[in-house]
């Protein structure tokens, strides 16, 4: 599918009404695609002005975190730029691994925000017991559009078999930083877990 053909996905066609609501967005962007792309336009037709968490931050050189912070805040700014997206800030999430701090871990991080965009349940469960609204989204082409699925395509194919999936500007940033060889040389590190 083309790039023009995957920006035809709509979002919701009516703005919400009254003001202008801060809403963020957790996500690991390794890399960044078309689907995160999606969201943020899907977001900003719901209301929100996108705030983005570049969460699992303080992880790189994984299978599920190839990317160091820096390198996914490029990712997002440069498809910001190209594709006028108009984010908000971008802040760095760590984890932390302690679900009864990760809601106010959040905060501290990211500042003040009025909704949170989430489908995982974990992080929706969180919020929503804090108080948080929290808004489900699409997923937009989920088989095709998911992290994993296009690291492993990228492992196994190479980095142009993923060029109809990733924005050119952050097909741009992987070629420079030589995503194919990066992601096969940490294939075999884990991210470490203690949840």
């Amino acid at each position: 599918m083309t790039d023009q053909a995957l920006r035809a996905i709509r979002a919701p066609t009516t703005m919400a009404e009254g003001p202008v609501r801060i809403g963020l967005i957790i996500g690991r962007f390794q890399p960044l695609h078309w689907g995160h792309v999606r969201l943020i336009e899907w977001v900003k037709a719901d209301g929100a002005v996108p705030h983005i968490g570049i969460g699992s931050s303080q992880f790189a050189h994984t299978r599920d975190n190839p990317f160091t912070a820096q390198e996914r805040r490029r990712m997002v700014e440069a498809a910001d730029k190209a594709l006028g997206l108009k984010v908000g800030p971008i802040f760095e999430v760590p984890d932390i691994f302690d679900d009864t701090r990760w809601v106010e871990h959040v905060e501290q991080c990211v500042g003040k925000f009025d909704v949170v965009y989430s489908n995982n349940e974990w992080t929706s469960g969180l919020f929503t017991a804090a108080g948080y609204e929290v808004r489900p989204a699409p997923l937009f082409e989920r088989e095709r559009l998911e992290g994993a699925k296009i690291r492993q395509l990228i492992k196994e194919r190479g980095l142009e078999a993923v060029a109809e999936l990733i924005p050119e500007p952050v097909m741009a940033i992987l070629r420079d930083l030589d995503a194919e060889k990066r992601i096969r040389g940490c294939w075999s590190k884990e991210t470490p877990s203690a949840r």
